[in-house]
């Protein structure tokens, strides 16, 4: 397998090698960027691509093109290639057929996933940026180069799904495995474990805990258990969306802010893979990124967190 793949299709020659050439530049260090004038032709070639075990990163399609239409295009790509991400490029003066345009109707659908401008104009900020977003999203869906944590517990054991959701919305990298595989009975042999209580953590520095409680794991990970010694003028009770606005806006006053959450930040809005109706943010964003950024935005202003 070679690098990924960015795969542009689109019928108008000169637009095409104008889009990849300036793709290439930024990113072709790390992408391959293949293009295709004919969708048909496109999609014969994605085949050869997903028959070879080759990974498709993105897939840019044109709106119309003089044999297909382009959401169908990508559609039908998708299906050979279901973790790319989908991107259909948009004329700059098509914005005032907002419900008539293609790209409205495929959004609302879950037929692509973002689109692009063209002609791009700026590149750092209308190509590159969008790009290197979606990229951010396609790179959280492939296996992780980096375990911060392995588990190994029961497939259909709730403290192990419990565990699975905690890393995950916490953005920590981790892999499971079933204790009944080999790798599960090689992990638990490393560490001199006979499988009776499970699950089993191993972390990145070689630490294990055995059926951990939510208080343990938080003193793994580095999170304060305690609130800090004094006093607090604000103490806000809940780490949801709701409470991490909060915290933003009082920490932002000077306020000293503590935030006091019993489980993982971002309550229900984290656990969602996208969130589209949240001012600002066009294309959506997942759920934990919005925690992330809104985390990280109250801890820069002083806000205290406290699981």
């Amino acid at each position: 397998m070679g690098r990924p793949i960015f795969f542009l299709v689109n019928d108008q020659e000169q637009a095409l090698r104008e889009l990849a050439g300036v793709l290439d530049r930024r990113f072709g260090a790390d992408y391959q960027i293949l293009s295709e004038r004919s969708p048909d032709t496109a999609l014969t070639a994605l085949a050869q691509l997903a028959a070879s075990s080759e990974t498709v990163a993105l897939l840019i399609g044109a709106p119309r093109m003089a044999d297909k239409d382009g959401v169908e295009f990508l559609v039908r790509a998708h299906e050979l290639h279901p973790g790319a991400k989908r991107v259909l490029l948009i004329g700059r003066g098509e914005w005032a057929s907002a419900s008539a345009h293609p790209a409205v109707r495929a959004m609302i659908l879950g037929q692509i996933d973002s689109y692009l401008f063209d002609p791009v104009g700026e590149v750092e900020r209308w190509l590159y940026l969008p790009v290197s977003e979606l990229l951010a999203e396609w790179a959280s869906s492939q296996p992780p180069g980096f375990e911060a944590v392995r588990i190994v517990g029961l497939a259909g054991q709730v403290r192990a799904h419990e565990l699975r959701d905690f890393f995950t919305r916490a953005a920590i990298p981790y892999r499971f495995h079933a204790a009944g595989t080999e790798a599960g009975q090689a992990l638990l042999a490393e560490l001199g474990q006979d499988g009776s209580r499970l699950p089993v953590l191993v972390f990145y520095n070689g630490q294990a805990l055995v059926d951990p409680s939510n208080a343990e794991l938080a003193e793994q990970l580095g999170f304060r258990r305690r609130p800090p010694a004094g006093t607090c003028d604000v103490a806000v009770v809940g780490g949801g969306p709701a409470g991490l606005a909060a915290a933003v806006y009082a920490a932002s006053e000077g306020l000293q802010t503590l935030v006091l959450e019993s489980e993982i930040l971002g309550g229900q809005a984290g656990t969602s893979s996208l969130i589209r109706n949240y001012l600002g943010f066009p294309r959506g964003l997942s759920g934990q990124d919005f925690t992330n950024r809104a985390v990280e935005q109250a801890w820069l202003f002083g806000a205290n967190f406290v699981s």
